[in-house]
């Protein structure tokens, strides 16, 4: 299961973008606004990639979890 090693690290790699791209928006507000609504938007975009990341692993546990159940 070598994915399922591999998507904790992806999860938290799209974490970590959301994070400077939001710290990237509060440094821009006041001279850039514009550039600051577009970090947000990255950020979000980057935490919706997270969001169905954790939901792939998540299934992934529960389906091996459900085989197991059934031996």
């Amino acid at each position: 299961m070598e994915i399922i090693e591999k998507l904790p690290v992806m999860i938290g790699d799209e974490l970590a973008d959301a994070e400077k791209y939001a710290r990237c928006a509060l440094k821009a507000k006041a001279e850039h606004p514009d550039l600051a609504d577009l970090f947000h938007r990255l950020s979000m975009d980057e935490m919706e990639h997270m969001n169905l990341l954790h939901e792939a692993a998540a299934k992934i546990v529960a389906d091996v979890k459900a085989m197991q159940d059934q031996y």
